[in-house]
């Protein structure tokens, strides 16, 4: 056998073998099949606690990214309804993970009438979830101070900055999400007070939501 030969079955058999080792090596799964995410969603935030606070509801548009392991990032735009604490929006910032769809849900039915109540049930049960926390700055674009009257509520400071938990439960529908939003909100920043009462409202929330996302 020549040198030639020799040196030419060698480099075959390097190429081979650091194609087997390429394809063998680790690679990090893919995340959702659709990794963009825009919805509509409102919501209802009710003051946790003793005491007093202000009581918001807000509409809101969401737009979230998703890579590997189905870890994201959601923002948006959160616009305030209230009467007393007027033009008031924030954007949140929030770092989410995202399960995959849950398959295979069976419910024992009796022939066609168990069959079409298990059709039913498994149409309203979540079968996706998302866990999301971070930081939602804000500002308060509206009046600080308005004519006080007895038990409103004022703000003291235009920025705002919460500290934000929460879970998401999901009903797929094709590439449409619905789902109900349920986050914990601790107010960072000292924001509102009470007219008359001499104290400071309360700054924890809770974030009861209900929306319709899009994945493309």
């Amino acid at each position: 056998m020549g040198k030639t030969t020799f040196a030419a079955i060698l480099a075959l058999l390097y190429c081979v073998s650091g194609a087997a080792q390429n394809m063998n090596e680790w690679q990090p799964p893919k995340g959702l099949p659709y990794g963009n995410e825009i919805g509509l969603r409102y919501s209802a935030h009710l003051f946790m606690g003793d005491g007093r606070a202000p009581e918001f509801e807000a509409f809101s548009i969401d737009y979230a990214r998703y890579n590997y392991y189905n870890i994201g990032f959601r923002t948006g735009l959160n616009v305030f309804l209230d009467d007393e604490i007027c033009d008031y929006y924030s954007i949140p910032m929030l770092f989410t993970w995202r399960t995959g769809r849950i398959r295979g849900l069976v419910f024992p039915g009796d022939g066609e009438a168990g069959s079409w109540v298990a059709a039913a049930l498994l149409s309203v049960i979540p079968k996706q979830f998302e866990v999301h926390t971070g930081f939602t700055p804000g500002m308060m674009f509206g009046p600080l101070s308005r004519e006080p009257f007895s038990g409103n509520f004022l703000a003291k400071h235009r920025f705002s900055c919460t500290y934000d938990l929460g879970v998401r439960l999901i009903i797929p529908l094709w590439r449409f999400n619905l789902y109900g939003d349920f986050t914990y909100h601790c107010y960072l920043t000292d924001n509102f007070r009470l007219v008359y009462e001499g104290y400071n409202p309360r700054r924890s929330y809770m974030e009861l939501g209900v929306g319709l996302s899009f994945n493309f």
